[in-house]
Protein backbone atom coordinates (compact mmCIF):
# COMPACT_ATOMS: atom_id res chain seq x y z
CA UNK A 1 0.00 0.00 0.00
CA UNK A 2 1.08 3.95 -0.69
CA UNK A 3 -0.28 6.36 0.93
CA UNK A 4 -0.09 10.11 -1.23
CA UNK A 5 -0.95 13.28 1.11
CA UNK A 6 -1.60 16.61 0.70
CA UNK A 7 -3.12 19.55 3.25
CA UNK A 8 -6.43 18.14 2.92
CA UNK A 9 -6.70 14.79 1.78
CA UNK A 10 -4.69 11.22 1.62
CA UNK A 11 -5.09 9.03 -1.63
CA UNK A 12 -4.51 5.15 -1.03
CA UNK A 13 -3.26 3.14 -3.75
CA UNK A 14 -3.46 -0.73 -3.41
CA UNK A 15 -1.84 -2.35 -6.21
CA UNK A 16 -3.61 -5.86 -5.60
CA UNK A 17 -6.78 -4.95 -4.35
CA UNK A 18 -10.27 -4.96 -6.00
CA UNK A 19 -10.74 -1.43 -5.04
CA UNK A 20 -6.94 -0.09 -5.62
CA UNK A 21 -7.61 3.76 -4.69
CA UNK A 22 -9.40 4.83 -1.44
CA UNK A 23 -9.88 8.27 -0.07
CA UNK A 24 -10.10 10.34 2.72
CA UNK A 25 -10.67 14.30 2.68
CA UNK A 26 -10.96 16.93 0.12
CA UNK A 27 -9.13 16.24 -3.35
CA UNK A 28 -10.53 19.31 -4.55
CA UNK A 29 -11.89 20.30 -7.58
CA UNK A 30 -8.23 20.40 -9.66
CA UNK A 31 -6.35 17.50 -7.65
CA UNK A 32 -2.50 18.07 -9.23
CA UNK A 33 0.17 15.94 -7.40
CA UNK A 34 3.57 17.35 -6.93
CA UNK A 35 2.41 20.98 -8.39
CA UNK A 36 3.48 22.43 -4.74
CA UNK A 37 6.73 20.74 -5.06
CA UNK A 38 7.60 22.96 -8.86
CA UNK A 39 10.60 25.44 -9.07
CA UNK A 40 9.11 28.93 -9.95
CA UNK A 41 10.65 28.46 -13.20
CA UNK A 42 11.77 25.22 -15.31
CA UNK A 43 13.01 24.49 -18.44
CA UNK A 44 11.09 20.44 -18.55
CA UNK A 45 7.90 19.18 -17.03
CA UNK A 46 6.50 16.20 -17.59
CA UNK A 47 2.73 14.95 -16.77
CA UNK A 48 2.41 11.75 -16.29
CA UNK A 49 -0.10 9.00 -15.50
CA UNK A 50 0.53 8.86 -12.14
CA UNK A 51 1.94 9.77 -8.43
CA UNK A 52 4.63 6.74 -8.87
CA UNK A 53 5.81 8.18 -11.93
CA UNK A 54 6.13 11.46 -10.56
CA UNK A 55 8.13 10.23 -7.76
CA UNK A 56 10.32 8.04 -10.02
CA UNK A 57 11.08 11.32 -12.05
CA UNK A 58 11.70 12.94 -9.35
CA UNK A 59 14.30 10.88 -7.81
CA UNK A 60 15.79 11.17 -11.11
CA UNK A 61 16.14 15.06 -11.27
CA UNK A 62 12.90 15.83 -13.32
CA UNK A 63 9.89 17.73 -13.03
CA UNK A 64 7.18 16.23 -13.10
CA UNK A 65 3.27 16.28 -11.95
CA UNK A 66 -0.21 14.29 -12.74
CA UNK A 67 -3.45 14.41 -12.12
CA UNK A 68 -6.08 11.64 -10.76
CA UNK A 69 -5.19 9.52 -13.84
CA UNK A 70 -4.00 9.62 -17.20
CA UNK A 71 -8.12 9.51 -18.57
CA UNK A 72 -8.48 12.94 -16.20
CA UNK A 73 -9.49 16.05 -18.39
CA UNK A 74 -6.29 18.25 -17.73
CA UNK A 75 -8.09 21.96 -16.75
CA UNK A 76 -6.68 24.51 -19.09
CA UNK A 77 -6.48 27.10 -16.09
CA UNK A 78 -3.62 24.24 -14.79
CA UNK A 79 -1.65 24.51 -18.11
CA UNK A 80 -1.94 28.44 -18.76
CA UNK A 81 -0.39 28.94 -15.21
CA UNK A 82 2.55 25.81 -15.88
CA UNK A 83 2.57 27.23 -19.39
CA UNK A 84 4.50 30.76 -18.54
CA UNK A 85 6.25 28.46 -15.95
CA UNK A 86 8.22 25.97 -18.10
CA UNK A 87 9.79 25.99 -21.58
CA UNK A 88 8.27 22.50 -22.19
CA UNK A 89 5.33 20.94 -21.06
CA UNK A 90 5.68 16.58 -22.23
CA UNK A 91 3.03 13.95 -22.22
CA UNK A 92 4.74 10.96 -21.01
CA UNK A 93 2.02 8.35 -20.40
CA UNK A 94 1.92 4.74 -19.94
CA UNK A 95 2.47 2.64 -23.27
CA UNK A 96 -0.01 0.66 -22.72
CA UNK A 97 -3.09 0.76 -24.82
CA UNK A 98 -4.92 3.45 -22.91
CA UNK A 99 -1.85 5.55 -22.09
CA UNK A 100 -1.20 5.76 -26.32
CA UNK A 101 -4.56 6.63 -26.73
CA UNK A 102 -5.33 9.42 -24.01
CA UNK A 103 -1.73 10.71 -24.21
CA UNK A 104 -2.77 11.02 -28.58
CA UNK A 105 -6.18 12.79 -27.49
CA UNK A 106 -4.85 15.15 -24.36
CA UNK A 107 -2.35 16.33 -27.25
CA UNK A 108 -4.69 16.90 -29.78
CA UNK A 109 -7.43 18.68 -27.63
CA UNK A 110 -4.69 20.64 -25.89
CA UNK A 111 -2.97 22.31 -29.02
CA UNK A 112 -3.27 25.81 -28.17
CA UNK A 113 -0.56 24.83 -25.31
CA UNK A 114 2.21 23.00 -27.90
CA UNK A 115 2.45 20.09 -25.65
CA UNK A 116 4.87 17.45 -26.55
CA UNK A 117 3.73 13.57 -26.62
CA UNK A 118 6.88 11.74 -25.42
CA UNK A 119 6.38 7.71 -26.39
CA UNK A 120 8.68 5.14 -24.88
CA UNK A 121 10.34 2.68 -25.74
CA UNK A 122 9.01 0.03 -23.85
CA UNK A 123 6.86 -3.08 -25.12
CA UNK A 124 3.52 -1.70 -23.73
CA UNK A 125 3.21 -4.72 -21.13
CA UNK A 126 2.18 -5.13 -17.75
CA UNK A 127 5.73 -4.97 -16.49
CA UNK A 128 6.86 -2.60 -19.40
CA UNK A 129 4.84 0.07 -19.86
CA UNK A 130 5.58 3.40 -17.44
CA UNK A 131 8.45 5.52 -16.91
CA UNK A 132 8.64 3.79 -13.17
CA UNK A 133 9.76 0.13 -15.55
CA UNK A 134 11.74 2.62 -18.24
CA UNK A 135 14.52 3.42 -14.99
CA UNK A 136 13.84 -0.54 -12.96
CA UNK A 137 15.63 -1.52 -17.06
CA UNK A 138 18.36 0.53 -16.02
CA UNK A 139 17.78 3.96 -18.02
CA UNK A 140 19.15 6.49 -16.50
CA UNK A 141 18.63 10.44 -16.29
CA UNK A 142 20.41 11.18 -19.15
CA UNK A 143 18.90 8.26 -21.43
CA UNK A 144 15.89 9.85 -20.82
CA UNK A 145 16.38 13.32 -21.29
CA UNK A 146 18.47 12.29 -24.70
CA UNK A 147 15.54 10.64 -25.71
CA UNK A 148 13.30 13.79 -25.05
CA UNK A 149 16.66 15.39 -27.31
CA UNK A 150 16.34 13.13 -29.86
CA UNK A 151 12.21 13.96 -30.09
CA UNK A 152 12.73 17.93 -29.96
CA UNK A 153 15.35 17.47 -33.24
CA UNK A 154 12.38 15.16 -35.03
CA UNK A 155 10.04 17.93 -34.49
CA UNK A 156 12.35 20.40 -35.72
CA UNK A 157 12.05 22.54 -32.22
CA UNK A 158 14.19 24.18 -30.17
Amino acid sequence: MYGYMGDKYIKIYRPRSEMRFLYAGDLGDSYCFGLDQLPAKGDLLFITGGEKDVMSLAAHGFHAICFNSETTVIPTSVLMLLSYRFKHIVLLYDMDKTGLEVSAKRQEELKPFALKRLLLPLAGTKEEKDVTDYFALGHTHDDLLRLFLNHLDSLDII
